[in-house]
């Protein structure tokens, strides 16, 4: 709902300021009035009423209504100010409306006064738009001109001789001519000193035209795109909107991207490695000739065409393009991803990948875009080493049963159930193998531990229990240096440490014990528990798994221990 208007009075006469108003609500019912007699009264009204219209007696005891109306033009000149009095020469009231008076009524003709008003409220109205549309368009010749010379081109406005009629100030920058200087004349005076156009020149072709023209041409060891837009009325040519914008280091880029180019197809032809642009979805973008000639192709266009999904065709184990694809998505580059991959003649062989993603301004992924070097010659070196390793690994595991003949089996057993953990946690196949080999040894430390306490049929003294707990140290001091991958030795030293402190030897807590050392712990534990010692028989499978879910989170890796619990409580894992 509309506010109502605000009407100012000016009159000493409350019964003609009664009338007023009666006479106003006929017209306008939505109002409020003030009625106010002296100069000081009238003065402060403007300041809190804020009248939309002032209605003033010409004659008032202590001031005038030309009073009023100066005081009024001084302070609310948008208002409209009626002189409204008993009698009035036509001499007064063209005095009144020159002083700024929007009308003014007789109070004999009070019927008038409804009217006058209406007309006024529309008069401020059209005033008020007509303000706000001057203030509009000096602010946008403003914007305009401020813009036009901050533009980095230079903007002629030509007539249809080519006489430079309006210039932004940059082309008096750039040709060291005073802008005065360049206006007038014309436009190839300017730009090539000639005193006739340019054969090649856009203004000319477009004064054929009448359409647009462009060119690229030189000037002063520099290069410019020119455009020329042409000024039509009513189909007669009348001058152009002539630009030129400095495209020289357009051009230098140009030139310099022209080169990198050629330097990178070389590079891209001739280089050793495979390098490849493949989509998400399992196709090829592009592929050298080295990466098609790795995988047995003539040609890479033979490769692309043949290949149309790369995780089917390419890889040996599918899920490895998945586990490559998340690793990309969550990093943004990958690097050194060991695989396997056919051959077109469904020969296998290992390679190394390392790729970025290259995505779309919201993030998406457009491509992947890598390298791909054969590795097949160091992973079978790797192979053999890894089948020595597991020799001698044996031969130690060995030694370590024949002088503990009450515990044969036990690490084999633990080897078993921590690469099971292991797999069940999702662990890489390289740290599996890891866990896997560190279980068949981690007793190794043993052999410093005299027979007679390893082949003790009843409970260890607490003296000689001090010397049992020196065989993860001793065994840790056996391998750190016989060039087992890492972290093997580590994993012995740790096997027996717990997650509140409370193992040996050094009594690592939480995160200072690695993660394969807390699986490690945890077959070891439930091996030890569900077999038979000389000094007890085994306390059941039960009691084991019962031992290491009390215990979850204060002794053993709660993820480890979920892991161990779901293999033989849902999987029926078994001890052999």
């Amino acid at each position: 709902m509309a506010e109502p208007l605000r009407i100012l009075i000016v009159e000493d006469l409350p019964a003609d300021a009664e009338l007023a108003e009666r006479e106003i609500k006929a017209t306008l019912p939505e109002s409020t009035f003030l009625r106010v007699e002296t100069e000081d009264s009238f003065s402060a009204a403007l300041d809190t009423f804020k009248p939309d219209l002032i209605i003033c007696d010409y004659k008032l005891p202590r001031f005038t209504g030309m009073e009023a109306l100066e005081i009024a033009q001084k302070k609310v000149p948008e208002t409209p100010f009626i002189i409204f009095t008993g009698s009035i020469n036509e001499a007064v009231a063209v005095e009144c409306m020159k002083a700024g008076a929007w009308d003014y009524v007789l109070k004999d003709h009070i019927k008038r006064l409804g009217p006058a008003l209406i007309s006024a409220l529309e008069q401020k109205k059209i005033r008020e738009e007509k303000r706000l549309a001057e203030k509009e368009m000096v602010r946008a010749a403003l914007e305009w001109q401020k813009t036009f010379d901050a533009v980095n081109s230079i903007i002629w406005l030509l007539s249809e001789d080519n006489r430079i009629l309006r210039s932004n100030r940059i082309a008096g920058k750039f040709f060291h001519i005073p802008l005065s200087h360049i206006i007038g004349k014309k436009c190839f005076e300017v730009t090539h000193c000639s005193m006739s156009p340019i054969p090649e020149c856009p203004v000319e072709k477009t004064k054929k035209t009448l359409k647009r023209e462009s060119a690229e041409m030189q000037l002063d060891n520099r290069w410019f795109q020119i455009t020329v837009d042409p000024i039509v009325e009513n189909g007669t040519y009348k001058g152009v909107v002539h630009i030129m914008t400095d495209i020289t280091d357009h051009k230098l880029a140009e030139k310099a991207l022209i080169e990198s180019e050629k330097k990178y197809r070389d590079l891209f032809e001739n280089s050793v490695e495979g390098i490849f642009q493949s989509t998400p979805d399992g196709r090829f973008i592009n592929l050298n000739p080295a990466i098609a000639k790795m995988h047995g192709y003539s040609s890479p266009e033979e490769m692309m065409r043949e290949i149309t999904d790369i995780g089917k065709q390419l890889y040996v184990h599918s899920e490895d393009r998945e586990r490559w694809k998340k690793f990309i998505k969550e990093k943004g580059v990958v690097k050194n991803f060991e695989v396997q991959q056919y051959r077109k003649d469904g020969s296998v062989f290992w390679v190394s990948l390392s790729a970025r993603a290259v995505r779309d301004e919201k993030g998406n992924i457009l491509y992947y875009a890598g390298n791909v070097v054969d590795i097949t010659e160091r992973k079978e070196a790797e192979e053999r080493l890894r089948k020595s390793l597991i020799g001698t690994i044996n031969a130690l595991s060995a030694t370590v049963e024949a002088r503990d003949p009450y515990t044969a089996g036990h690490q084999k057993r633990v080897s078993t159930l921590a690469r099971s953990i292991a797999q069940e946690m999702g662990l890489p196949r390289e740290t599996i193998d890891i866990i896997r080999m560190a279980g068949t040894i981690h007793d190794i430390g043993k052999i410093a531990v005299p027979a007679e306490i390893l082949s003790k049929p009843t409970r260890l003294t607490p003296l000689e229990m001090d010397l049992l707990k020196t065989h993860s140290e001793a065994g840790y001091e056996i391998l750190k240096d016989t060039g087992l991958p890492y972290p093997i030795a580590e994993m012995v030293y740790q096997h027996h440490e717990r997650l509140n402190g409370s193992g040996y030897p050094r009594g690592l807590k939480g995160s200072e014990i690695l993660l394969e050392s807390c699986i490690l712990a945890v077959a070891d534990v439930v091996e030890a528990m569900s077999s038979h010692r000389p000094y007890r028989l085994a306390l059941g499978i039960d009691a084991t798994l019962k031992e290491i879910e009390e215990n979850k989170g204060i002794l053993y890796h709660p993820e480890v221990v979920d892991a161990c619990l779901k293999l033989f409580k849902e999987k029926g894992f078994r001890l052999e």
